[in-house]
């Protein structure tokens, strides 16, 4: 069964680096349209060394796709970023938006604009993929960046850094619901479905990270009958 799972495990890698790297060789794969802040719509291509983690932060525009001039675009000023090629695993088009997250590795609150990669859009909050960066700890090697998912109510900026895909842990969450009195017990609901049962924590993740989206809405539910 171990076996199984590695071999698994090791296809969805495999799919997943053989998309990026399509993504980074194919111009049309990196040709997108900005939603900045103000309402107007920018068109053009990343050039292919600026597809990297710090595209979340700050995207990088040609007019064409062999352009050598690149236009920069801070994440704080953008809505949303389309990327206009359609593909079997987003036939409707991969959508990033603009959220406000914690920092995790600074001693101090710090916030952070960045762009998101959308991945459930639910009633009252949406999941999104986000990367972390993980410096090491004398353990592991560290100094890599890890992909984990963030959960963001609807109609608000701040989107809770929630789970670590990759150590299957969930990481420390008390900064990131630090100052957000709206969202008191949401922290403690999540936790305590993680802790019941972690297997099956894990499981409903693998079926899909809608689960987030499930949990708020049932706090949500909970939080206004009392």
């Amino acid at each position: 069964m171990k076996a199984m799972k590695f071999w698994l495990l090791m296809a969805v890698m495999v799919v997943a680096i053989a998309a990026h790297a399509r993504k980074n060789d194919d111009p049309e794969m990196r040709h997108v349209r900005l939603t900045m802040m103000d309402g107007k719509q920018i068109e053009g291509y990343i050039p292919k060394k600026y597809m990297g983690w710090a595209l979340e932060y700050q995207v990088r525009l040609a007019e064409n796709p062999d352009g050598k001039k690149a236009k920069k675009y801070d994440a704080e000023k953008v809505t949303k970023m389309e990327w206009l090629a359609l593909t079997e695993e987003h036939p409707e088009g991969e959508v990033w938006e603009h959220c406000q997250t914690i920092a995790r590795n600074s001693i101090r609150t710090v916030k952070e604009d960045r762009l998101m990669e959308l991945l459930y859009r639910g009633k009252n909050a949406s999941v999104y993929q986000v990367h972390v960066f993980l410096p090491g700890n004398g353990i592991n090697t560290g100094n890599s960046w890890a992909t984990w998912y963030a959960l963001k109510p609807n109609g608000q900026e701040r989107a809770f850094i929630l789970y670590n895909a990759t150590l299957g842990k969930m990481g420390s969450l008390d900064r990131q619901f630090k100052d957000q009195k709206e969202y008191e017990g949401l922290k403690d609901y999540i936790l305590e479905w993680w802790n019941k049962d972690k297997s099956l924590a894990r499981k409903q993740l693998n079926d899909g990270v809608a689960i987030f989206s499930h949990i708020y809405d049932e706090w949500k539910a909970a939080s206004s009958k009392q």
